[in-house]
């Protein structure tokens, strides 16, 4: 990391992200005019069935009960990982 900006150890190219997910979404929604449930798909259900992860993005009977609630004004309220509230404002 640099100045915000994950990098290659040799510094040569970017390595990927630093953002936190909530923050993109927000971008999504609020600067690029995605609907928010679009954008939460975004962040959920496809990347986790791109990498075959069936249980993970669903909000139904068999999966694995991990979520996040948002208030209103997209911030983080509540997180549950299988089914057990790990955070709460």
């Amino acid at each position: 990391m640099e100045d915000g900006v994950c990098l290659l150890a040799d510094g040569s190219a970017l390595a990927g992200s630093a953002s936190r997910m909530i923050d993109l979404v927000r971008t999504l929604v609020r600067d690029v005019d995605v609907a928010l449930h679009e954008a939460i798909a975004m962040a959920t259900k496809n990347p986790a069935h791109e990498i075959g992860l069936e249980r993970k993005g669903r909000l139904e009977a068999g999966a694995d009960a991990d979520l996040v609630v948002i208030s209103p004004e997209l911030e983080i309220v509540r997180t549950f990982v299988a089914g057990e509230e790990i955070f709460s404002r």
